[in-house]
């Protein structure tokens, strides 16, 4: 017809035909539970083979409440992650609660009594405890006698444990030498007293 618009490529296209609407869907969920059956064939298949492999590497079943004979081998790992995350948890704790036990006793080797305190705190943060330097400080300044007290206490405003250890040390070094020189002084004073009783007992 003279002047008619031509028909767009859309308005030519036929309508779908239903049956092959149907027999796509159809196609598409057969292969749908395929792929699901495969699936749980292939889950059924790792399932026993993983789960053996966890239970024969642990020594008390019962003590973790795991069964293999009905649990699953998720229910058996997620069992096994909240088992040891406990038992992790609580490692760190006893091993922050043993830094803190360390006390230095007078007379011993103030060197070694800083190693071992620097050994306590890298075993306690492999265990993912968390001990803070200012934490840290307050253990070294109580692990200290008692008549260091008034020199710790000022030290616990301070932020740096080796500022501290530092300090403590000096302190306690420039202790021993005046009480060497004491004794020392005492003793030659004995030694006098002890030679004038001698030179008027004759």
């Amino acid at each position: 017809m003279p002047g008619a618009a031509r028909p767009k490529e859309a308005d030519r296209t036929t309508p779908e035909d239903p049956g092959m609407v149907r027999l796509h869907r159809a196609s598409v969920l057969m292969l749908m539970q395929w792929e699901y059956k495969t699936a749980v064939e292939k889950w059924d298949e790792d399932e026993e083979p993983a789960k053996a492999l966890l239970t024969l590497n642990i020594v008390d079943l019962v003590g973790l409440n795991v069964n293999p004979e009905v649990s699953s081998v998720v229910k058996i790992w997620s069992q096994l992650i909240r088992h040891y995350e406990q038992c992790g948890i609580l490692a760190a704790s006893n091993a922050e609660e043993h830094l803190k036990a360390k006390k230095y006793k007078a007379g011993s080797n103030l060197d070694d009594h800083w190693a071992e305190l620097w050994r306590r705190l890298s075993a306690a943060h492999s265990l993912r405890a968390i001990v803070p330097d200012a934490n840290f400080l307050i253990i070294i300044c109580h692990a200290m006698p008692e008549s260091m007290k008034h020199i710790t206490t000022m030290l616990l405003t301070n932020s740096d444990p080796e500022d501290v250890i530092t300090k403590i040390t000096a302190t306690y070094q420039d202790i021993l030498s005046q009480l060497g020189k004491l004794i020392d002084a005492l003793a030659q004073s004995d030694g006098n007293t002890q030679a004038f009783m001698a030179q008027y007992s004759n």
